[in-house]
């Protein structure tokens, strides 16, 4: 899901290992929310699927070694 990606559009990134830059989502696929655009941080609040219930949520985030996002 990111290092073929990442190949096409000529960056090197999308692994991990030793001197790569640390940029890495953790998802938990088990948990489950309700969508709200009032949330999204974005000015943006366009949205198809507010108020529906997911499964699946981003739960950390870190970009260069750096926690950049954590859900509560």
């Amino acid at each position: 899901m990111t290092e073929k990606p990442a190949k096409v559009i000529g960056i090197d990134k999308g692994t991990l290992g030793v001197g790569k830059v640390a940029d890495v989502t953790i998802i938990d696929p088990k948990l489950e929310y309700v969508i709200d655009t009032q949330k999204f941080n974005s000015k943006s609040k366009n949205c198809p699927y507010n108020g529906w219930p997911v499964k699946g949520k981003a739960v950390l985030t870190i970009v260069e070694g750096e926690i950049r996002f954590q859900s509560s």
